[in-house]
Parts: structure tokens; sequence; C-alpha cells
């Protein structure tokens, strides 16, 4: 296809997904709510413990199941959101009150809504679109790669497959690293290729497909240079950064990032303060209260005939030694000087009429900072000020980092995609080297923003993981041929280059059949030598997998690999299975004695992630339950992984081409650095012929 194809088919796919999207009230992220609980007070208070993180409290929908009507924030006004606790008070309005009674938790989803993310992409190619283009300049350090100096650790000398890695970035212009999880992608081949650009003041920017991968990506990088000696902030990391990776590499964070944690920081400081102040708060609500009987004798006494000069002295006389009794009591409550100072007999109806509305605000307020208190009621204050110390220490440590001109000065940019298409649509960021982390995961549509200026870049990732996310299936696209350009939304951008090279039809076609990778204009390499997992994973993972030379030098040894039975019950594709709930529980409960805590429960489906979570909530809590897609790029000393399907076998299914399911099954596996645990029926699933799971009876 030509660069003016690409651009056209770029922006039409845009705005078909966006109208998909729209039409189906896809591309959001709802958030279940595990407990619901009603205030006590005069007006309606709905305390919401969430089971995520709310990524942007501007965008917010709450989605009542038992109307079926969605509702945002002028209809449900949000009063506090506590992230470190994840509970969100909100506010019904009049018109929305009756339709937030009586609610179960079941019955509420919170929703940020996402849409903008693919408007960003549409804009970017109707901006630049016509430069895309396939890079044809090599590094600009091709000819002195060699002189890259490895530390002298035998433990962090790169093997002579990777070092022909290394060589092969340095000397093409597009070029992919294909290497299974644990080969040393990035802690050699990435991060010694990083150092020589920095050694050589160069800059260079590494992309990932997510938050996640980016900042995985970045510490295995910072890893290395931080043994190089190298200063972190000649490393920045652009966009909003999760609380520990700003804990443990503030140096590295933008300025944006830094004073969202800096404003994250200020807010959790003005909660503990508030907890701190409510029994003050209790103490002056109730002397406020108290006043109200002497403000209404005094009322009274204005209300009084007063055309007599002896009565009208009389009810003077008694209306100021009501008042400096009043004054009296109060003098210590400051709270209360604004009434009491300029209290009069001819300004007391406009006194009390403000009093009693100041006083049934402030006790909404208390009823709201009462939940607050009940989430700290276990901390002494004490506590409570050692940890405000700590807020306040770490907020004037990350207020040091804040500069305007980092990115003038860096040697490496990190960005996510999407972060990168938002911030360059209007000019280019100039670097000598792109690269791009979790390229399988990442689509084409997101990925060819980086080629332009002619600037080499480098795919780093495992087509053989999971590919990327489109809203839209294989099976909609193929029937459908107004969805057949969405194609550029769900291929994996190492299929990039065929765009240059083939016809759209073969493009599209390509896709649909799921076949190989061919590269034209990439050239590829390949890690086959893992160190996470043991010999005896890697063997199964060659066989079905990789390469028959993918193999293993994983020091601990072997994967162990268990096997739990827990017959399925479930009608059909229900896509959850209680009993391995149940069995999972058992497990847990086993590693839990045993003080291991490094574990992960993954599933292919959400069902079974709703399941798990019902069941198990401290680990839902700890976020140690997630679906498969959600485990991309990490790894744990233990992975549980729930099967759930037997006949209805979907994303489970190795031998089925269009669910991806050899690439799903080879991540979740891939993940474990020591064990292994399965949990499925494995009285059918020992029977099968031919699926991955089934050969992992045999290790």
């Amino acid at each position: 296809m030509t660069t003016q194809e690409i651009r056209d088919i770029a922006i039409e796919s845009s705005n078909t997904y966006y109208k998909y999207l729209e039409e189906n009230e896809r591309g959001i992220q709802e958030i279940d709510v595990f407990e619901l609980e009603y205030l006590n007070g005069p007006q309606m208070i709905i305390k919401l413990r969430l089971a995520g993180k709310l990524l942007e409290l501007d965008a917010i929908l709450f989605k009542n199941s038992r109307v079926d009507k969605k509702y945002d924030t002028s209809a449900v006004k949000v009063l506090e959101y506590d992230y470190d606790k994840n509970i969100l008070l909100i506010k019904p309005g009049e018109n929305a009150r009756i339709a937030f009674e009586h609610l179960k938790p079941f019955d509420l989803k919170v929703i940020v809504d996402l849409k903008f993310l693919v408007l960003r992409v549409k804009w970017w190619f109707e901006a630049n679109g016509g430069k895309v283009k396939l890079p044809t300049r090599t590094s600009i350090l091709s000819d002195s790669f060699q002189e890259i100096s490895y530390f002298e650790n035998p433990q962090f000398q790169p093997s002579e497959n990777q070092k022909e890695a290394i060589a092969t970035l340095f000397t093409h212009p597009f070029t992919y690293i294909w290497g299974a999880p644990g080969t040393g992608k990035t802690q050699f081949v990435l991060s010694y290729t990083i150092l020589h650009y920095i050694n050589n003041n160069r800059k260079v920017a590494i992309l990932a497909p997510t938050n996640n991968a980016i900042e995985q990506v970045m510490k295995g990088v910072l890893t290395m240079t931080d043994k190089a000696g190298v200063d972190r902030r000649k490393l920045i990391r652009i966009g909003t950064p999760t609380k520990n990776f700003a804990e443990q590499y503030p140096e590295v964070c933008e300025d944006r990032g830094i004073n969202k944690q800096i404003t994250d920081i200020q807010k959790q400081i003005e909660i503990l303060e508030r907890v701190k102040n409510y029994k003050d708060l209790s103490d002056w609500i109730a002397a406020g209260k108290r006043l109200i009987p002497q403000l209404n004798d005094l009322v009274e006494l204005s209300n009084l005939p007063r055309k007599d000069l002896d009565i009208r002295k009389k009810i003077y006389l008694q209306a100021e030694q009501i008042i400096q009794s009043i004054r009296r009591d109060f003098s210590d409550y400051p709270e209360w000087n604004y009434y009491v100072e300029n209290l009069t007999i001819t300004n007391c109806k406009s006194v009390q009429k403000e009093m009693d509305r100041f006083i049934h605000e402030q006790e909404i307020k208390h009823k709201t900072d009462e939940t607050l208190f009940n989430e700290y009621e276990k901390s002494d204050l004490n506590t409570i000020d050692a940890h405000l110390d700590v807020l306040l220490e770490k907020k004037m440590e990350l207020e040091s980092f804040t500069t305007e001109k980092r990115l003038e000065e860096v040697n490496v940019v990190a960005y996510t995609l999407d972060g990168y298409i938002g911030a360059y649509t209007d000019h280019q960021l100039i670097v000598d080297h792109f690269f791009l982390d979790e390229a399988g995961y990442a689509n084409i549509i997101k990925t060819l923003p980086l080629m332009v200026r002619d600037t080499p870049v480098t795919l780093f990732g495992d087509h053989m993981q999971l590919p990327p996310v489109c809203e839209v299936n294989d099976f909609e696209m193929s029937k459908d041929q107004k969805y057949q350009h969405l194609f550029l939304w769900a291929q994996s951008s190492i299929f990039l280059d065929a765009l240059f090279e083939k016809p759209k039809e073969y493009c599209i076609g390509q896709f649909l059949k799921n076949e190989p990778l061919r590269p034209s204009k990439m050239v590829q390499r390949s890690l086959n030598t893992t160190y996470r997992f043991g010999e005896n994973l890697a063997r199964i993972l060659a066989k079905h997998v990789y390469t028959p030379a993918f193999h293993s030098v994983n020091i601990h040894g072997e994967t162990q690999i268990v096997f739990v039975h827990a017959p399925k019950m479930e009608p059909m594709k229900s896509r959850c299975s209680i009993n391995e709930v149940f069995e999972i529980k058992k497990v847990v409960d086993t590693l839990k004695r045993e003080f291991l805590s490094d574990f992960i429960i993954l599933t292919p489906y959400k069902n079974q992630v709703k399941m798990l979570n019902k069941h198990l909530p401290q680990e839902r809590n700890d976020h140690k339950i997630l679906t498969v897609h959600g485990s991309q790029g990490r790894e744990w000393e233990t992975v549980i992984l729930s099967v759930v399907d037997t006949n209805d076998r979907w994303f489970v299914d190795s031998q089925k081409t269009i669910s991806k399911g050899l690439n799903l099954i080879n991540t979740a596996v891939s993940r474990a650095k020591k064990k292994l645990i399965i949990v499925c029926d494995v009285a059918y699933w020992s029977r099968q012929k031919g699926q991955l799971i089934t050969d992992l009876f045999k290790v």
C-alpha cells in the first residue's frame, strides 16, 4: 500500500471503531462495586468500595442495572475518593434519589469512558499520516556498537545469541528481537543498547502499549543503568506513574507525573487531617446546637412590641444579658466567633437562619467524615501523625524533582504508545532510535506513528504471547466488510512491514487467516535461551510454541508443575467453575501457611474473575486475581491457572487458531518462575490430544 492508502484506512478505521464502541457501549473502564453502604443522615450518602483504581475522576458514569440507566456526575455527585482505600462517597441528586434507594453492590458499576484514545489516533493520522514510511537509515552508532563495554560480572555478560541481536538492531533500520519470557530482551539486549547510546550522549525513546509494560521495561533498564552509575535524571518516564514506581524511581518521573503524585498525597494528607479533627468537629457542632435555645430566646424578644419606652429598655436589657451570656459560653469556640461577636437583637433572626443552615451543612460534612474516621478507627493518633509526617516528607521530596527542562536534557524518553500519540500530534519527537517493548501486544495503528523522520525502529516482544486487544472480534471482521479495516487495531505490530510491501487485501487476509509472520523489510533475530522457568516447561513450549532450539538455563532447576482436579459442573459456555474456585481457595490457604506471598491467580474469563473475587476477598483487595490479559509482561514465583473450560473450550484450546488459545496458555504458564499450579477438570484434560495443557501432564 502507499502511504496515502495507509493514512486513509487508518482514519476510516478510527471512525468505524469509535462508532462501534459508542453503539455497543465498549471501550470503557468498568469497575465493580464490592461493598455498598448507606450512611445515616438527612441526605442520601452512599459509600462504595471499588474493585479497582479509578483512572479519571472527570469522566465517571454510574451504571444502575436496577433501572437500566447511566448517571453522570451532574446527577450523582462524587463527594470523596480515597485512593488508598478504594472508597468512593457519592450523593445522588433529587432526580436520581429514588433510583438509588435499596441498591445492592451488584446493582451498580462505576464506569470511566476511554473512547477518546481512539479519537487521538484519528487526529494523529489526519495531521501526520502522509509522513509514515518504513525507516531506511541505520543507527547513527552502527560503526561503534562493537565498542560496547559489558560488565565484568559473568552474571551480567550477554550470550553470543544476545550479542548477535544487539549487532542486528545497530546495523539494520527496522528490526524485531523475538524472545520468549526471560530470554534477556530487556536486561541484556535493550539495556546494553541504551547504555551505548547514553555513553555517546545520544537520545532514544522507549515505548510500550500499556502503563504496566512501560514501567516493567523501565525497571529492567534502570537496573542496568544504575549498575553502570548513570544518573537517573538522564531518563524520564512521561505520563502518570503508578504510586510504587514514583516512590521507587522519583527522579525518573516527569513533572506532570510528579505533580499528580503530589496532588494525590495532598488529598491523602487532607483526609488524615479530617480524621484527626473529627472529634473536634463533633464538639463544636454540639456547641453550636447548644447556642440555638439562647438564640431562640433572643428571637422571641425581638418579636415583642417595643412601642413603650420602658418596655423597650427592658427588652434591650434582657437581650444584652442573653448576648453577653452567649459570648461568655462560646469564648472557647472560635469557630462560632463570626456569629457571636456581631450578634444583636436587630440581626438575630438572620443570624439564626444562617446558623441553622451552617450547622446542617456541617452535620452532612461530619457524616461524610464519619466513614473516614471509621476506616482509621483502629489507628491511634500517634500512628496517624507518623503517617502524616511520612506523607509531608514525601511531598517535599517529590516537589524537589520538578523541572521544566527535563526533556531537553535527558538521553532516554519513555512513553506509552497512547501517551506518545497524544503528545506528538502537532510536532515530532526527535530521537536517534525508537524501541517498542511488548510489540506483540501492540497493534499496527498505534505503532505506525513511530515510522517518521526515517528514524531506526526496533521491536522487542513475543508474538506467541497475547495479541492486541480489539473489541471487534475476528469473526465480526470476516463477516462484515465494513469492519475489515479494523485489522489495523487487532493485528500485532510485528506484521507492520507488510502494509508497505503488500496490497490491502493481502494484509487483511494475513490477519483473518492467522498466517505466520513472514517479515520482508523487517530483520528478525530470535533469542533461544530462557532464564525464567525450568527446562521441563521450556521443552513443552519448544514443541508447541517456539523452535526446537528453545531451551532453559534457569539456575533454580525445573519448574514445579502441579495439577489440581476440579470437576466441571456448570452448563456449556458459562465461562466459570465454582469447583475450581473452591480448590484455588485451598491452594491459597496452603501458600499462606507456608508464607509464600509471591503468587497470582490467573484465568482467561471475566466471569471466573468475578467468582474468584467473591470467594477470595483478601486476594481481590491485594490485586492477586487477574485475567491472563492483565498479566502480560509480569512474573511471579507461583502462578495458579484456573482453566474453567472442558468441552466448550475456547481461550484454552491451543489448537483453535481463531481464539488465539495457544498464545493465551503460553502467556499464562510462562508467568511462573518456580511453580505452576493448574486447576482444571483433570479427568477431561488428561484425555485430550495435541493440547498444550494436556502435554503439561507429561512433565
